[in-house]
């Protein structure tokens, strides 16, 4: 279903919700980049298991 997140070693579950999550928050082409699966951290995924964490973009 997401090649791409099982290639970067993420659970294609968490990484959709973690996106999904986070995407109406992304206003920059930077912002987009940053939930790439190869830029999600998986530490910051596991934050989605627990609860939406805010992502911080980088201004």
């Amino acid at each position: 279903m997401n090649p791409v997140g099982k290639v970067a070693g993420l659970e294609p579950y968490w990484y959709l919700k973690h996106l999904f999550g986070h995407l109406p928050e992304a206003m920059t082409e930077e912002n987009f980049r940053a939930l790439r699966p190869y830029n999600v951290d998986k530490n910051q995924l596991a934050s989605t298991i627990v609860g939406l964490e805010p992502l911080t973009f980088k201004a």
